[in-house]
């Protein structure tokens, strides 16, 4: 009987990525109180450099109220 086990990755820090967040936050000058936005969240294995390479993006728009 032969078992093959699942190759491991040879990167060490494979559990690790870097993470970015770029925002953007807009508002109208008579109502600074409320203010839209949009987020970009990155997420990356710096082109294999603590992780494998690849990366994510997600975008988010919302909209918020300072009190």
């Amino acid at each position: 009987m032969r078992v093959e086990l699942p190759r491991r990755s040879q990167n060490l820090y494979s559990a690790s990525t870097s993470h970015m967040l770029i925002e953007m936050a807009f508002s109208h000058p008579r109502h600074p109180e409320w203010a839209g936005f949009v987020r970009v969240h990155h997420r990356s294995g710096l082109y294999g450099v603590v992780s494998d390479p690849g990366g994510s993006n997600f975008i988010g728009v919302g909209v918020r109220r300072s009190l």
